[in-house]
């Protein structure tokens, strides 16, 4: 089961997220419908839940703007603290539909 699927189900949060695993820049969290502010927060609170739903502390390092493969990438670099260690994770989020949206707006 994906984080969003267990977010819905523990905690009855249904966060308009959908497509992969958010662990590589090929395999993304697709924000959907949503204009690009809100999907910054969207983001945050997908981190904030995950970590709930894995029992984890973790701090927000780092957060860049990628373009790839005609898609516009927000990757988030997350410290995770267990006990004496800590290591960092990166998690890629899909924010093109969020970009066109507020873009369309504007024309």
């Amino acid at each position: 089961m994906n984080y969003f699927d267990l977010i819905r189900e523990k905690f009855g949060i249904i966060l308009p997220i959908s497509g992969g695993s958010g662990r590589n820049i090929d395999d993304p969290l697709l924000i959907n419908h949503v204009n690009k502010f809100s999907a910054v927060f969207l983001e945050y609170d997908y981190l904030k839940y995950m970590a709930k739903c894995r029992n984890i502390e973790y701090q927000r390092t780092r957060q860049v703007l990628l373009f790839h493969n005609e898609r516009i990438i927000d990757l988030l670099y997350i410290t995770i603290t267990e006990g004496n260690a800590s290591y960092e994770e990166n998690y890629y989020f899909d924010i093109s539909e969020s970009y066109r949206k507020d873009d369309e707006k504007n024309d």
